[in-house]
C-alpha cells in the first residue's frame, strides 16, 4: 500500500476498457472499508448512492462508477 501500484493498475484498466469501447466501470466496495473507498474516489470513481447488503451478512456495499468519456 502507498507505493502507487494500485493506481497504475486502475489506470491500465481504464485504458484497456476504453479500447474495448466500454463506457462505464462499476464496482462495489464494503461501506466500512474507508481506505478502499477513498482510493477509488481519488482515482475518479464516484459513489452512485446505491447500496446493497451482502447476502448472509450485515455488511453494506456501496456502488462506485467511473464514466469514460
Amino acid at each position: 500500500m502507498g507505493q502507487g501500484i494500485g493506481t497504475l493498475l486502475i489506470e491500465y484498466l481504464i485504458q484497456q476498457v476504453r479500447k474495448k469501447g466500454v463506457h462505464k466501470i462499476v464496482l462495489w466496495v464494503i461501506k466500512d472499508n474507508v481506505k478502499a473507498r477513498k482510493f477509488y474516489e481519488t482515482n475518479g470513481f464516484v459513489n452512485s448512492g446505491k447500496t446493497c447488503i451482502i447476502e448472509g451478512t450485515t455488511k453494506e456495499d456501496c456502488r462506485y462508477e467511473y464514466v469514460l468519456e
